[in-house]
């Protein structure tokens, strides 16, 4: 009976290792990987220019918004200049904070002005694309954004926010692996951040699993046998 047991009990352990296996060679690539790259790398810090601390010599004036509802209001620091930025419920626009007068948002050109720069590479601009509807997988913020690519040896691209010109996020060549390993780590193959999805749960589970059941195949298998021979020389 306990041979019976023992053989089902190990043809289990294999079929569900070979089932979890793969995956546990994926979480171990795939973390391997993410623990090489520093993620200031990841995230192309090292190739855009951020904007100093914000100083202000004067206080600032609040414009008038004809009664429009605000729903967000930031002082923040653009090419320079301090800028308000105020957030209406369908629209962004920004005020000179010492006059409250509106400035106006960047066309292409400015866009493609503010990108060069802050870009801190030897690359040039390739293209400078507004883009309204189904962006590409690697943004997943607001619409519509402002992408600017460059032909450097990162396939760096920003994506700038077009009430202000700002740089929302930068996506490269190398974080677009990164990204996909982390799509493979998590096991979230859609929007790629869910980390408590039921398959990676499922994944787990069966994982700790094949490790029990190894330990008690190990116990079968090493410990036993020294029992009965104990036994036997008794």
């Amino acid at each position: 009976m306990r041979q019976v047991w023992h053989r089902n009990a190990t043809r289990l352990h294999k079929w569900i290792a070979l089932i979890v296996g793969v995956q546990l060679f994926l979480w171990t690539a795939s973390g391997l990987f993410m623990t090489i790259f520093p993620i200031e790398e990841v995230r192309g810090e090292h190739l855009v220019r951020t904007e100093s601390p914000l100083l202000l010599d004067e206080p600032f004036v609040m414009p008038v918004f004809d009664r429009e509802p605000v729903i967000g209001l930031a002082l923040r620091q653009i090419d320079g200049r301090p800028v308000l930025v105020v957030e209406h419920p369908t629209r962004r626009m920004m005020h000179d904070p010492y006059t409250g007068a509106h400035i106006m948002s960047p066309d292409a050109t400015g866009i493609r002005e503010r990108a060069a720069r802050v870009y801190k590479g030897s690359g040039e601009i390739e293209a400078v694309t507004l883009i309204e509807s189904d962006p590409p997988g690697e943004y997943r913020g607001r619409l519509p954004v402002w992408q600017v690519q460059f032909d450097d040896g990162d396939a760096l691209r920003l994506y700038l926010d077009p009430a202000t010109g700002e740089v929302i996020t930068r996506r490269t060549r190398l974080w677009r692996v990164y990204d996909f390993m982390w799509m493979l780590h998590i096991m979230d193959y859609d929007s790629r951040d869910d980390f408590n999805n039921p398959l990676v749960q499922v994944a787990a589970g069966l994982g700790l699993s094949v490790a029990l059941s190894g330990l008690l195949l190990l116990f079968y298998r090493v410990l036993k046998p020294d029992r009965r021979r104990i036994s036997r020389t008794a």
